[in-house]
């Protein structure tokens, strides 16, 4: 049988911001209020 080529999987690069620093922060707050209770500071899930 012959062998199996495995690729290394290619992780794109993120997308440049595109948002100002009033946008930014005010998304943190909402973030704090109304997803922050669950998932946490970091956006890590286990609350």
């Amino acid at each position: 049988m012959p062998a199996i080529e495995v690729e290394a999987e290619q992780v794109p690069a993120p997308p440049a911001m595109t948002v100002s620093a009033a946008e930014l922060e005010a998304g943190g707050a909402l973030y704090t209020r109304f997803c922050g209770v669950c998932h946490g500071v970091g956006a890590i899930g286990g609350g």
